[in-house]
């Protein structure tokens, strides 16, 4: 019993510790160079809206420039209103979309994770076959604009988005696997309903 816990230990270390200190160092450098060219450019934007323009034209584009300006903000500042307006579709269309996307990813997800639900298998395959099959770019434009009529408008951002498949199969799992089936039928002999059940259960 000893000498089979011993080398079960050992084995253990040896999965932990099976890169050596000169391939963490590699690897870590590595991971270090992936994160610094990502944050990079960040870097570079807001180095060069603080670089004097005159600066730009004779010296070109540098980290260390040799004369700071606001022009650019400046300039920025005569569009404030259109800039504002933008933030707000910005802010709109993040918040309401989000809202609305999580409201009906998850009441269908719970649909088609209920057992009870007669059509679950069809909705199911439904989901999982838009997966698969995208119409494309210019079908979603036509049907956007022209059937829809939702074009010029700020529901063209939000109306396509309104459902994701792949988070569908994602909630429908969650709620399959993470909530007994025991817990929903003491919910439904106590009288809740499912928009209780899926509200203050689920």
């Amino acid at each position: 019993m000893k000498k089979s816990t011993i080398q079960k230990e050992k084995i253990d270390n040896v999965g932990i510790h099976s890169f050596s200190k000169k391939a963490d160092i590699f690897f870590s450098t590595i991971s270090g160079l992936v994160a610094l060219s990502c944050i990079l450019p960040f870097v570079f934007v807001i180095v060069i809206s603080v670089t004097d323009e005159k600066s730009i034209l004779q010296n070109g584009y540098s980290f260390f420039p040799s004369q700071f300006g606001l022009d650019g903000f400046e300039f920025l500042a005569q569009f404030k209103d259109k800039i504002l307006q933008a933030l707000f579709i910005s802010v709109f269309v993040t918040v309401v979309g989000t809202i609305t996307n999580v409201f009906i990813t998850t009441t269908y997800a719970y649909a088609i994770s209920r057992t009870t639900f007669k059509y679950r298998r069809f909705f199911t395959i439904f989901a999982l076959l838009s997966m698969l099959f995208n119409a494309g770019l210019v079908p979603g434009y036509i049907v956007v604009t022209r059937l829809l009529q939702l074009g010029d408008t700020v529901w063209a951002l939000i109306v396509p988005m309104l459902l994701s498949p792949f988070n569908i199969i994602l909630m429908r799992s969650f709620f399959k696997k993470t909530i007994p089936e025991a817990i929903l039928e003491s919910a439904r002999i106590d009288g809740a309903s499912e928009a209780r059940i899926f509200f203050q259960i689920c």
